[in-house]
């Protein structure tokens, strides 16, 4: 270090400058933070480090998983208010394709004959396009709002027939028509339509019900045997 007055050379830790005599300059020591203080903040980041580290694989490998075949059956499960506007679709389009049997009826003296199409009593509605399509309806639906086959019949005048709606579940069980008029309750029980009204049909509040209070499947459906036409 150097004289601030003379600019001579002072020994380091002299008090005065041995040319001039005046006060030697003193001297800065640089404070060396502490260990401590310095590293804290490392420490601190480091923890949040381990912390979203531990997360990461918590949430991948460790958290339980949901089975997605659940999820997916909960998410495809209409709610009662959609399955009861589907099951007034369907009574919609049954009663069109009712309408249109009548009209032809009106125009051939009978109702849309299926003798071409099997000897089964009963065939899908669709096969009735090519019979009433497009001059008495512009469409002849061929799957309900579930997805399931409409079911017509035709008695052996042809003076009479019957459309079906399998209901919700699609699983036929009136193989013959009833006799009388019948109000039903569940969202799974048949739709009927005879003639000119429907003979089974939901009335009052509609519920989901279980597979006891339904009545057993239609043996041997669509071809059934004896009277199907009350």
């Amino acid at each position: 270090m150097f004289c601030p007055e003379c600019g001579s050379s002072v020994k380091e830790n002299a008090a005065f400058c041995g040319k001039c005599g005046a006060p030697a300059p003193a001297t800065t020591i640089a404070q060396t933070p502490s260990l401590r203080s310095s590293s804290r903040p490392v420490v601190v980041v480091g923890l949040l480090l381990l912390v979203v580290c531990a997360f990461t694989i918590w949430w991948l490998f460790v958290k339980p998983a949901v089975p997605k075949p659940f999820v997916e059956q909960q998410a495809s499960q209409p709610s009662l208010e959609q399955r009861k506007a589907r099951q007034k679709e369907a009574m919609g389009i049954v009663r069109s394709v009712a309408t249109a049997c009548q009209a032809y009826a009106k125009d051939n003296g009978h109702f849309p004959d299926t003798a071409q199409f099997g000897h089964f009593p009963w065939v899908e509605v669709s096969c009735l396009s090519s019979i009433i399509s497009p001059d008495y309806i512009h469409q002849v639906w061929a799957a309900d709002p579930w997805g399931h086959v409409y079911w017509y019949t035709i008695s052996k005048d042809k003076q009479s027939f019957a459309i079906l709606c399998a209901g919700s579940d699609g699983i036929v069980q009136t193989s013959h028509i009833p006799s009388g008029h019948r109000g039903t309750q569940c969202l799974e029980d048949d739709i009927i339509w005879l003639n000119d009204q429907f003979q089974q049909c939901p009335e009052g509040p509609q519920r989901a019900c279980p597979p006891e209070e339904l009545g057993p499947a239609a043996q041997g459906f669509p071809a059934v045997a004896g009277k199907i036409f009350p």
